[in-house]
This record gives structure tokens, C-alpha cells and sequence, in this order.
């Protein structure tokens, strides 16, 4: 159960970095001109976000673009689910070639 929080104490933070290394993502400029740090982007668009623009695609677009936009989101480390895959993937690899013990 350790390594099952290692994976997501880790994913969280390289997706927080990656996310906020956007832009206009973590520090957000306020009605009085300057910025804010603003934490709930994260959860809100960076987690919920993903699959909103899916189902919007979906529906507008079709399926076929629909797959394109999931194979782009697998390759990027701004998205949570892909950072957690691939951590679990070399957490994987590491414990097959038994590198740490």
C-alpha cells in the first residue's frame, strides 16, 4: 500500500509543476491587475477538464477526433491520469530490475 501513495505523492507533484508551467493556469491576474495564486485550477480544469473536452469533442466533432484528443492527452504530463501512468510504469521498471531495495 506504501508504493500505491508513493505513485501518487510523486504523479501530483511533477503534474502540479508541469500544469503550472502553462501559463495562465496557477497564477491568474485578478480584477485589479495583478496575480494571484490560485490553487483550485488544479483540481477543476486540470483533473475535471480532460474529460469535458472529451465528451465536447465527442459530441461535436465525432468519434475519430474524439481518439486523437486522447492520444495527444496520453503523452502529456499536464494531465494527472497520464503523470500517474507513467510513474507507475517506471516504478515497474525499477521493481522488475530491481534497482532500490
Amino acid at each position: 500500500m506504501k508504493k500505491i501513495y508513493k505513485i501518487i505523492i510523486i504523479s501530483f507533484i511533477i503534474y502540479v509543476f508541469f500544469f503550472c508551467r502553462l501559463g495562465n493556469t496557477c497564477f491568474r491576474i485578478n480584477s485589479e491587475g495583478t496575480k494571484v495564486f490560485n490553487i483550485l485550477p488544479i483540481f477543476t480544469e486540470g483533473i475535471f477538464g480532460p474529460f469535458k473536452t472529451f465528451y465536447l469533442i465527442l459530441i461535436q466533432n465525432g468519434l475519430w477526433n474524439s481518439i486523437k484528443y486522447i492520444r495527444s492527452q496520453a503523452y502529456n504530463f499536464t494531465n494527472l491520469f497520464s503523470v500517474m501512468f507513467f510513474v507507475f510504469g517506471i516504478f515497474k521498471i525499477i521493481e522488475k530490475n530491481k534497482i532500490f531495495k
